[in-house]
């Protein structure tokens, strides 16, 4: 394995690794999304995947939380919206590009390395600190943008308790139902998540299912993105579909006004869930907590690979 010279002379506001036909590349700018992961001929890339945390919707802590209640969180959370120091290393074989979250008014300290594995596995290993004298709650997750395409699917254990943390459309189940992996309610019929392009016309849903064993697998074509992780964090995989729904904020259609229609997938692992860290601590009572002066590691592996059949 080599860095690049992407890597050492990096490409305006980017650093990248190489390893074989692998290739990772993370933008050195708010959030250091990885905006390339190429494997197995792909790339999984379909937009940025970017982190977030300690939440990613905007929502002030509860009282109740002590030492933090009432801290008030940006939408899209800090993790996007502060710039980390981005720094590539090479060390033999192995290649890092860390980035390293400047400190915030919430005093968790965030650290990110990624690298590549010899059989092009994309490893993204997460360090978080907390500075303060009390217990920090937080939520965190990295969507995975993927096409709207049929062959898409996800691939979670059958039997899986899931939740519904927002929705839009007539007859779709509301916020806060609870549901059995793969089957949520659309109307008077049941859909099959597993195909996300099922879910009806101006719908949208964002819903989280819980992981026993900190994976699952995502398939497009004849290609699968294998996604693991250590158990204990990796809690949920946070599913948001949405074909073209009348999106709140959005303007009225209007038959004199042109509409591009939005159809859009993301699929990725969380520690925690939902997006709202002060629901997360509330009713859905999951949220990950960290105690005065501990860090909690842990790694998150892509492996892709072409479909046996």
């Amino acid at each position: 394995m080599t860095v690049s010279a992407s890597a050492r002379k990096a490409l305006p506001g980017a650093a990248e690794l190489r390893r074989e036909a692998a290739t990772v590349r993370v933008g050195v700018e708010p959030g250091a999304p990885i905006t390339s992961y190429i494997a197995a001929g792909r790339d999984w890339c379909a937009d940025a995947w970017r982190d977030f945390g300690p939440t990613r919707a905007g929502c002030v802590l509860p009282t109740y939380v002590s030492g933090a209640g009432g801290t008030a969180f940006p939408e899209g959370g800090l993790l996007a919206a502060d710039v980390p120091s981005v720094q590539v290393r090479a060390d033999g074989k192995l290649g890092v590009i860390t980035a390293q979250w400047p400190q915030t008014g919430y005093p968790l300290d965030w650290v990110r390395t990624v690298a590549l594995d010899k059989d092009g596995s994309l490893l993204a290993q997460y360090r978080v600190h907390n500075m303060h004298d009390t217990t920090l709650p937080f939520v965190w997750g990295i969507p995975i943008p993927l096409p709207w395409d049929r062959s898409v699917a996800i691939d979670l254990p059958r039997g899986a308790r899931g939740r519904v943390a927002w929705s839009v459309g007539r007859g779709l189940a509301a916020s806060g139902s609870e549901f059995t992996w793969p089957s949520v309610r659309d109307g008077g019929r049941l859909i099959d998540l597993t195909q996300p392009t099922q879910l009806a016309q101006r719908s949208a849903l964002l819903c989280f299912v819980e992981l026993a064993d900190g994976r699952f697998t995502v398939r497009a074509g004849k290609m699968t993105l294998e996604i693991s992780g250590d158990s204990d964090v990796l809690t949920h995989a946070r599913l948001h579909i949405v074909h073209d729904a009348d999106l709140p904020g959005a303007p009225a259609r209007r038959w004199w006004r042109r509409h591009r229609p939005m159809k859009t997938i993301t699929i990725g692992p969380a520690a925690g869930a939902p997006d709202s860290l002060s629901d997360a601590v509330g009713s859905w009572r999951s949220a990950q907590w960290l105690e005065p002066g501990a860090t909690m590691v842990w790694t998150v592996r892509y492996r892709a690979n072409p479909r046996s059949s």
